[in-house]
């Protein structure tokens, strides 16, 4: 539990900084969520989905949440080992205070970075499928969700809603967002190089100072002038990749976006 301790360490810091207007919850209201997902975490059972009587528990607490207690709660989901993916999509985390919070992790790629053909293949998390993305977010409601300065980067935010969300400065540099929702959302200075925005609605966003090289936006919904590359008024085109970074996709890991991440990778 303790990247969970301290990104919430983080959170809290920041609550402070900024005041604590609205954000901080009455002890007795910590002290009992603090409570329930510790006894709900004694109940997780490895990398296995939650029964689903827990599963029903989790969704309510986010249903039920004010802003903190939701972005607190979706921290502690992230940082545990059982499956709560199914969770995070049936939650509801609108308005969210995560600000200046590291949600991603390490992607499979790059933890199997270091192992031979046969380690990466035969790994327990290239078989499952697991963990492929820093962070799997797909179909999370964070509408209106403060997520200034948050570390997203290379997060699988597909088809999730963060319609009036504030990203401000926050990294989402090679996230796959195909089909998510950022209508309104404000994304000025934030870091999309490299990110999958297909089909994404992206009507009435604030981009000022936002970084677009490299970004997919194929069949985006936009209103007005396509986002612009840093250099150029025109829409974001691919970068070419690295000679080493070409060379280690094709000789290591070419089969795990082909086997696991089709649906975020193919032609669009």
């Amino acid at each position: 539990m303790s990247g969970f301790t301290t990104r919430l360490q983080t959170l809290l810091l920041l609550v402070v900084l900024a005041g604590g207007v609205g954000v901080t919850l009455p002890a007795a209201e910590e002290s009992g969520l603090e409570q329930q997902l510790a006894e709900i975490g004694r109940r997780l059972t490895g990398n296995a989905p939650p029964p689903d009587k827990l599963a029903r528990r989790l969704v309510q607490l986010s249903r039920r949440g004010d802003a903190c207690r939701r972005g607190r709660l979706l921290l502690w989901l992230i940082d545990q080992s059982a499956d709560l993916r199914p969770v995070i999509r049936r939650g509801n985390f609108s308005g969210a205070r995560l600000s200046g919070v590291r949600l991603a992790g390490v992607s499979l790629a790059d933890r199997l970075k270091k192992k031979s053909l046969d380690q990466a293949y035969r790994s327990a998390d290239y078989l499952a499928g697991r963990r492929v993305f820093s962070v799997d977010l797909e179909g999370i409601v964070l509408t209106g969700a403060r997520l200034d300065q948050a570390d997203l980067h290379g997060a699988n935010l597909q088809r999730a809603d963060l319609a009036r969300a504030s990203l401000r400065r926050s990294n989402l540099a090679g996230a796959v967002l195909n089909g998510a929702n950022l209508a309104g959302a404000d994304l000025s200075g934030a870091d999309l190089r490299g990110a999958r925005l297909v089909g994404a609605d992206l009507r009435g966003i604030r981009q000022k100072g936002t970084r677009w090289q490299g970004a997919v936006l194929r069949k985006a919904l936009l209103s007005g002038r396509a986002p612009p590359a840093a250099t150029s008024s025109a829409p974001a085109r691919a970068t070419k990749p690295r000679p080493e970074d070409l060379a280690f996709f094709e000789n290591r890991n070419e089969q795990l976006p082909v086997a696991r991440c089709v649906k975020c990778h193919r032609p669009g």
